[in-house]
């Protein structure tokens, strides 16, 4: 008969099957045993030699326990249990879910009805956690008033620019943060909310808030520091002063990277730490950065190829009724009175100016001698009042008018201050004037002629021409409103413009009796238009107070050394006017000017006075006669004598630093 082959498992021998065989074992030995006597009977005897021999040659062999096989039999009581242990698993999951169900709706019951911003959560790493609505509101506006307090502080070797908020329209808007960061656990369904305050309690959330910034007034603060920092690189440059040619070497020197210094600038603002700042109030310092340049080297052929003219007249044709009126300037013939190797040869020799002869032959009609037909409308006037009774700075602003006055300019001419002027020097006169050096006012050469080029600038405003290039003082003028100034540094500054009109314009100018004065010359458009400049103060700067302790005052005195004056943003419009309707519009500087701190001079402390009692001298004693009585009048405080105040601020104000 066939056998049914039952289905073999390998698992663990039971202790009862152990042992069972663990008798079969024995039985099975036992009979080995027999087995081995009786051969050892029956056979031969052998020699003893031969027998260990055997014995050492014969291998071991390893019993081995025999491999039991078990059938495992389900019974109908097995299922039953492993059913049971299913469904308990069952039951308890059940449980576990709907505890955290009920664990969850609590949670999220009890955090909709607080009013309070989720733990973990804050806006620039200033913790809201467990605030309300308006207490975050009012942390960070405490916070943000903290950090628009700090100013930037840009320095290169002694100097130093600071920056302020007010300076850069720096602001900032937390105000969405703050709605997003009051959401979390409060925005989607239930499962959603749990989630989201779970996780921000666990790894926390963070907003982080940008700052605002005028980007032009960055680069208006960038101009200024690459233009005003001492040291600066300088190009040659040349003029004409009568029937010479001064040229003037450049110097070696520094120039401000000003793509590096703008970047610096927007990365201090970008990342400030609001709790760094908090904790240890400090302002945020950065170099300027600057590299080593070369100054230019003097192009004689250049210099001679733009000063080299022929000398040609002017002259004047009149309007017809098909034609407009034309005028022709003269222009003075110019060469070298030496030859071109004897000009180069003069370079050979270090010198801090250069003479070079000049053959000018003037054309045999100018303009002058035309008369006013050539200019006959006065297209624009404007005027500065000065202090006539200050004579060095009244010298300086008639030398520098002198120079312009007369000037003609053909269409299309570009107008330079600084190539009109020239280099303001003690030998061309100019005398000893105030001037700004830093934040203070000091006296230096040429001060004044600020004024000249103010005036001048007003003038070509006025008259409609592009204005090409023009600067603002550090400080109001006052002379003038605030962006309506020019200030120029010869080599630095300069103020320039062009004669946009369709004919020659003369300008003609005065600096006489306390009153400064430019008017253009010229010939009417067949449309002229009304300029109005208007400058609009969009922020004030307020001026700070300065204590010096000066010893060579009296103790318990005091002296104004210098008056204060506020700063102040403006931006001014250009306003085009026809027919009294207002044709255009539009933005020409934005000008930043900071404030003049105030300085107090002061006398030291008052040494304390030590009284010496005075020697008693013994009277006879008289008895006493009864008084009414009277209430004693309070000791008097010794009055602190005060010097009366004296300014240091000039009437006219001071001109811009410079190595002039």
């Amino acid at each position: 008969m066939g056998h049914k082959k039952k289905k073999k498992l390998h698992i663990e021998p039971k202790e009862e099957t152990v042992k069972l065989v663990k008798e079969q074992e024995a039985k099975a030995e036992k009979v080995v045993f027999q087995n081995d006597k009786k051969e050892e009977t029956e056979a031969p005897k052998e020699d003893k030699k031969d027998v260990e021999k055997k014995e050492v040659v014969k291998p071991v062999e390893e019993k081995k326990t025999p491999r039991i096989e078990e059938t495992k039999i389900e019974t109908p009581e097995s299922k039953e249990n492993a059913k049971r242990k299913i469904g308990a698993i069952i039951i308890i999951l059940i449980v576990v879910l709907c505890f955290v169900l009920l664990f969850s709706t609590i949670f999220a019951m009890m955090q909709s009805t607080k009013n309070t911003i989720a733990k973990g959560v804050s806006i620039n790493q200033i913790d809201l956690s467990g605030l309300t609505y308006e207490e975050a509101q009012d942390k960070l506006e405490e916070a943000f008033k903290t950090i628009l307090d700090v100013e930037i502080d840009l320095s290169y070797q002694d100097y130093h620019y600071k920056i302020k908020a007010e300076d850069i329209g720096l602001s900032y808007n937390f105000q969405k943060a703050l709605e997003e960061a009051y959401a979390i656990g409060r925005n989607g369904n239930l499962l959603q909310c749990n989630y989201q305050l779970i996780i921000t309690a666990i790894a926390g959330k963070n907003w982080k808030i940008d700052y605002s910034y005028n980007d032009e007034d960055i680069d208006t603060i960038v101009d200024e520091i690459a233009t005003s920092i001492p040291g600066l690189v300088k190009s040659y440059s040349y003029y004409i002063e009568e029937d010479n040619l001064i040229i003037n070497p450049g110097e070696d020197g520094i120039q401000v990277e000003k793509t590096q210094l703008r970047e610096k600038i927007i990365n201090l603002l970008q990342n400030r730490n609001p709790l760094e700042i908090i904790r240890d109030f400090r302002n945020q310092t950065a170099g300027i950065p600057c590299q080593e340049v070369q100054a230019e080297a003097i192009d004689m052929d250049k210099i001679y190829s733009e000063i080299h003219t022929e000398p040609e007249n002017a002259y004047f044709i009149a309007a017809t009724e098909t034609e407009k009126a034309k005028i022709f300037a003269d222009v003075d013939g110019i060469d070298f009175a030496i030859s071109m190797e004897e000009a180069k040869g003069k370079l050979a020799e270090e010198a801090t100016e250069y003479t070079i002869p000049l053959n000018r032959k003037k054309a045999e009609v100018t303009i002058n001698d035309i008369g006013l037909e050539a200019f006959p409308n006065k297209l624009q006037e404007f005027s500065t009042r000065y202090d006539p009774s200050n004579w060095g700075r009244s010298e300086n602003l008639k030398i520098a008018t002198d120079k312009i006055s007369g000037t003609v300019l053909m269409p299309g001419d570009q107008f330079s201050f600084n190539g009109v002027v020239g280099e303001r020097t003690v030998q061309a006169g100019y005398k000893n004037a105030a001037i700004y050096q830093g934040d203070q006012v000091v006296d230096g050469l040429a001060g004044g002629i600020c004024q000249i080029s103010s005036t001048l600038y007003n003038a070509a405003l006025l008259a409609n021409l592009q204005i090409d290039e023009r600067y603002n003082h550090s400080f109001k003028t006052s002379y003038l409103e605030f962006g309506r100034d020019a200030t120029v540094v010869y080599g630095v500054k300069d103020l320039k413009f062009t004669n946009t009109r369709s004919y020659p314009i003369k300008i003609e100018g005065s600096a006489e009796n306390g009153v400064a004065t430019f008017a253009i010359y010229g010939i009417e458009e067949d449309v002229e238009y009304k300029i109005n400049i208007i400058p609009v103060i969009t922020a004030t700067i307020p001026y700070a107070t300065q204590t010096i302790v000066d010893n060579s005052l009296a103790p318990g005195t005091q002296q104004v050394y210098q008056g204060g004056s506020s700063g102040a943003k403006v931006t001014t419009y250009k306003e085009i006017v026809l027919n009294d309707t207002v044709i255009s519009k539009e933005v020409i500087t934005n000008d930043t000017y900071k404030a003049m701190a105030r300085i107090v001079k002061k006398g030291p402390d008052a040494a304390p006075v030590v009284e010496t009692p005075a020697p008693v001298v013994e009277q006879p004693v008289e008895q006493p006669q009864p008084q009414p009585e009277s209430t004693p009048e309070p000791p008097q405080e010794a009055p602190v004598e005060t010097v009366p105040e004296t300014p240091q601020t000039p009437p006219e104000n001071p001109e811009e630093n410079s190595t002039e």
